[in-house]
């Protein structure tokens, strides 16, 4: 595995020749307000934490599912009757 080494095309210059430097930064004017005024918007975070419980007790599994179950079986019921309800009021003439 060869590596080749390449120079660099960046002008190299020593620091020595640097002339002028910029101290500017180096003193404040004094100028500064006394009470700035920030004009950003405050901002609202909202973080919600969402717990998983895992279903260690096979016996609570086993009632969930039997619960999950029903309420399935109910929502269904209660669309087939919907369904009936409105079957039967267009049978009538209302619907």
């Amino acid at each position: 595995m060869g590596v080749e080494v390449v120079d660099s095309d960046l002008a190299q210059l020593s620091i020595d020749k640097v002339t002028e430097v910029d101290k500017s930064f180096l003193h404040e004017n004094g100028k500064l307000d006394k009470d700035p005024v920030y004009n950003n918007p405050i901002e609202i975070h909202s973080f919600h934490f969402i717990r998983y419980r895992f279903y260690e007790d096979p016996a609570i599994k086993a009632k969930l599912d039997q619960a999950d179950k029903e309420i399935r079986n109910y929502e269904k019921a209660k669309i087939e009757a919907q369904i009936l309800a409105v079957e039967a009021a267009a049978k009538m003439g209302r619907g």
